[in-house]
């Protein structure tokens, strides 16, 4: 019964997980009847450690074989004659002698397979009891250090054969941004007049844009079915429009672990980026050729249905179309645009999965949802609980915001009319009466499968129509692909169509770009209250600061004239105070006049003369009519009364210009940090107080972000739209910035967001009183800052 069950386990393994054992079980025993032929003919080919040993240090040291593509696939095997120099090149009979790596030796993977294929024949020969050694006897602690050698030395064979940096591992962060020029490349492969080129080219975008947006593996598209496919609509309270996502069923591949996974994808907010829209395209251009579905009668009986690929060939199709296509049908067209390209990887067929990955990262996703989209090592909540959809990322990876933001896509809502959906895949509306038919007449008789994938392929006739219209009139230059040639497309019905939709997406307005007045008028109005409010604060202030310069100009080189002039400023420091009363501010800089002041008379040995500290507990008219300060008074920086917010830290740094502005306020997840209203609220209520105690570092950071907000919103205040400006912004902090704050500010002055100006050039107000006091001081007091 053991053996049965082997035998069954082999029989069920991956096509190509089998061929590659095969190989290289036949190229060991190979190696045994070679190097260990004087043993006893039974025992020349059992496992053993001393033959596994040899071998895969054979296998480490051996050059890599190259087999020409389009060759007939003949096996290498083993090499007696190499083995035999090898031996003799790395004989060490001096244990100091340094040894070399070989010059290109194979890699880590390669020797993986081995060691699994020697374990593989093992277990074989442990079934037909020729071999009673446990694991540990066969495979001993040198094969690991011989493994881990291998591992280790491909960074010291790269620098060895100065091997190019930018390699399959970088380059997907290196170069993001050519996601776009890939998808163009597939499309522009079918704009020919070659069926065969216009079906692969459909195809292989498909298949891109569905590993990319949803983070799917290239083999879970290779093996999928149509029968995998169907759809889900899912709407918030807060969304115009409702979101489709497409489901496809994965039961078998790497990652699943024998469970059922899904891979998921939305329609795009831009058609061309699409992968549903991609599908519908690629499956319209397939029925017109192939006529796949024409000849099933009856979706009642899954035998008729179920094992028909989603991905075929062309070629391939009248010969079976349940066969599934080889990986080097896509890879082989994802070289030939990488080649183009300049894009160096290796990943040709996991291209779309790798950079999906990366452009989630680059986009703020949250590196859990990237995992459970990616179906990277699931848990035990999503193996049996989950819903598996989880909508945040997914309306991420479809061009949307996720937080904050509403669902609107314009091309949704012009409906085509029925005398063309008729047109699109004809065959499903026959289908669908036929299956409900049945089941009004059998209903015991269930087929859940048949009747999402029918559902599924009507929402798909919409699907064409729309995309193909809103591609007529945002990309009109893609109108000569052999796609737009079919009949559906040449109708005057169509032509109407596309005319309707030029209508509806030249009026369209996204509720997430509308401006600030038409969504919280109430605020909007409140800022201008405060800002008037403020202007006439300014005035004021001017003429106060004004009343103080007199005051200075009095000032003379003796103590007592210099106290007479301090005091006579009472009557104008009692007006700044009451000016900026109720809104929480303090004029610092008078705080550093006065104890300026007060330290020149501590010098000049009259004590008694000193005036006490200035703080919310004193008023001026305490300065004229106490000449000694009281001893219980606080001053603002003692730590028995800072108030919450005094001590936080920025963060340490920003992966975006969104995740900077909900910094500068507050919002998502430093929502309340330091406090409601973030660093915003904490710099009008106290100034630079609550950050006196920062690093000359982060002060320079502080500047550098207020610099980038205020800077925003001046845009805003010109006419744009809060997406416009951080979008634009977002742009550039990626791509000419490095993602670094102090590049922005330099990018922003290089062009002309902002022009610093001089600061006496500026208004006086509150917040530069400090400086122009400190100016004062330098001008006619030097003594002071001499001491």
């Amino acid at each position: 019964m053991e053996r049965a069950v082997y035998t069954l386990e082999s029989q069920n393994r991956r096509s190509n997980t089998a061929k590659a054992y095969e190989s290289k079980k036949e190229e060991f025993i190979e190696f045994c009847k070679s190097v260990f032929a004087e043993q006893p003919p039974d025992q020349i080919t059992t496992v053993e450690h001393i033959k596994v040993f040899q071998f895969m240090w054979y296998q480490a040291f051996r050059c890599p074989r190259k087999h020409e593509k389009g060759s007939p696939a003949q096996r290498q095997g083993f090499d007696p004659t190499e083995y035999l120099s090898l031996k003799e090149k790395y004989s060490q009979s001096d244990p100091a002698a340094k040894i070399d790596d070989p010059q290109n030796g194979i890699g880590i993977s390669c020797m993986a397979q081995y060691k699994a294929a020697i374990l593989h024949l093992w277990r074989d020969q442990i079934h037909r009891g020729v071999n009673n050694r446990s694991r540990d006897e066969v495979w001993q602690n040198s094969s690991d250090v011989l493994m881990n050698m291998v591992k280790s030395r491909k960074h010291r064979i790269n620098k060895k054969n100065y091997a190019e940096k930018l390699d399959e591992v970088s380059a997907p962060y290196a170069l993001i941004q050519q996601h776009k020029e890939i998808e163009s490349s597939f499309f522009a492969a079918g704009c020919t007049g070659i069926n065969r080129q216009v079906f692969s080219s459909l195809r292989n975008r498909f298949c891109f844009l569905m590993t990319t947006f949803a983070i799917l593996r290239g083999e879970s598209m290779f093996k999928a079915e149509l029968s995998d496919l169907y759809g889900v609509q899912v709407q918030t309270p807060d969304d115009p429009h409702p979101i489709y996502v497409m489901m496809m069923q994965i039961s078998t591949g790497k990652t699943n672990q024998d469970l059922k996974m899904f891979g998921r994808a939305a329609r795009h907010k831009k058609p061309l980026l699409c992968p549903v829209g991609a599908l519908a395209f690629y499956l319209l251009y397939r029925f017109s050729q192939t006529g796949d579905f024409e000849s099933i009668d009856d979706f009642t009986k899954n035998d008729r249905w179920f094992d028909t690929k989603l991905l075929v060939d062309l070629q391939q199709r009248t010969n079976d179309l349940n066969r599934v296509i080889s990986d080097e049908t896509y890879s082989d067209a994802v070289k030939k645009i990488c080649k183009q390209l300049g894009i160096p990887t290796q990943h040709y067929v996991h291209l779309g999965r790798v950079l999906g990955s990366v452009l989630a990262e680059a986009d703020g996703d949250d590196n859990e949802l990237i995992r459970i989209l990616g179906n990277w090592d699931p848990k035990i909540q999503e193996k049996a609980y989950s819903s598996k959809l989880p909508m945040k990322i997914v309306r991420s990876r479809a061009g949307f915001r996720s937080n904050g933001g509403v669902h609107y896509s314009a091309r949704t809502i012009v409906q085509p009319p029925n005398e063309l959906l008729s047109q699109v895949f004809p065959w499903v509306d026959r289908a669908t009466q036929e299956l409900n038919a049945f089941l009004q007449s059998s209903p015991a008789e269930a087929r859940p499968t048949a009747a999402v994938f029918l559902d599924f392929m009507m929402k798909l006739k919409v699907v064409v129509l729309q995309d193909a219209a809103a591609t007529m009139v945002l990309h009109p230059e893609r109108s000569v692909h052999q796609l737009f040639q079919l009949d559906v497309f040449k109708s005057d019905c169509f032509k109407a169509y596309v005319e309707q939709m030029r209508q509806q997406l030249a009026v369209a307005e996204d509720p997430s770009d509308v401006t600030l007045q038409a969504v919280i008028p109430p605020v909007v109005d409140r800022l201008n209250v405060l800002s008037q409010q403020g202007e006439r604060n300014c005035q004021a202030t001017n003429e106060v600061s004004n009343q103080i310069r007199t005051g200075f100009d009095s000032v003379h080189v003796g103590h007592d004239l210099i106290l007479q002039s301090i005091r006579s400023l009472a009557l104008p420091i009692n007006q700044i105070l009451q000016l900026l009363q109720g809104t929480e501010k303090r004029s610092t800089a008078i705080m550093i006049g006065l104890n300026a002041a007060n330290d020149y008379i501590q010098r000049t040995e009259h004590p008694s003369h000193c005036l006490p500290p200035l703080n919310n507990a004193v008023s001026p008219q305490h300065i004229i009519n106490n000449s000694n300060p009281p001893s219980q008074l606080p001053r603002p920086n003692e730590p028995s009364i800072l108030p919450q917010g005094f001590g936080h830290k920025l963060s340490h740094s920003h992966n975006s210009i969104k995740d900077l502005y909900n910094e500068w306020y507050g919002l998502d997840r430093f929502k309340d940090v330091p406090v409601a209203g973030g660093i915003q609220a904490m710099d009008n209520r106290y100034k630079t107080a609550w950050r006196r105690s920062w690093s000359r570092a982060a002060q320079k950071k502080f500047s550098r972000m207020k610099i980038v907000i205020d800077t925003m919103n001046k845009q805003i205040a010109s006419g744009r739209t809060l997406l416009e400006v951080s979008e634009e912004f977002e742009e550039a902090f990626a791509k000419h910035c490095k993602k670094k704050i102090s590049n922005l500010v330099e990018w922003l002055d290089s062009n002309s967001y902002r022009r610093p100006k001089n600061y006496f050039g500026k208004q006086l107000c509150p917040k530069n009183l400090r400086k122009l006091l400190q100016s004062i001081a330098r001008r006619r007091f030097p003594i002071w800052l001499n001491g």
